[in-house]
């Protein structure tokens, strides 16, 4: 195999990561914090639970069931994250196997070492808040495998 075919594999297997990384990333955000229902990825937070009670004049036993909803409703959201997430592994795993395949055991470890990297500087970024990591200081700006 030439090295410009390669570069394409590598490249294409570091794309599928990046976008698996970025729906994980995507669906972390819109996923349910605390005792209220998920935000909406479109209109931003829904209101929470008092909000609702006291725009809604909302009974004790009307809160106290809607707060029952909004956790029977968490439960089936993180069960469903969970589904996601072993799915996205098993894709990802799947698609490794079939690249190691294809390459030389000395490509494997480039490609090892290269997502080795890329899983650090996203665990950095998300550490630090940004959506976007920037490059490593062994790795100048503009330089991309």
């Amino acid at each position: 195999m030439n090295n410009k075919a390669g570069s394409w594999i590598i490249l294409a297997f570091v794309a599928v990561l990046a976008a698996g990384i970025a729906a994980g990333l995507f669906l972390g955000r819109s996923w349910p914090r605390g005792g209220g229902p998920s935000r909406s990825y479109r209109g931003g937070p829904p209101p929470s639970l008092e909000r609702l009670a006291k725009d809604l004049d909302l009974t004790p036993a009307q809160k106290e069931e809607i707060r029952k909803i909004f956790e029977r409703n968490e439960e089936r959201l993180k069960e469903f994250h969970s589904q996601i997430h072993t799915h996205l592994n098993e894709m990802r795993s799947r698609l490794k196997t079939e690249i190691d395949n294809v390459l030389t055991p000395q490509q494997r470890e480039k490609l090892n070492a290269l997502l080795e990297r890329h899983t650090r500087r996203e665990r950095e970024a998300r550490r630090h808040g940004s959506s976007r990591p920037s490059p490593p200081p062994d790795e100048p700006k503009g330089e991309h495998p």
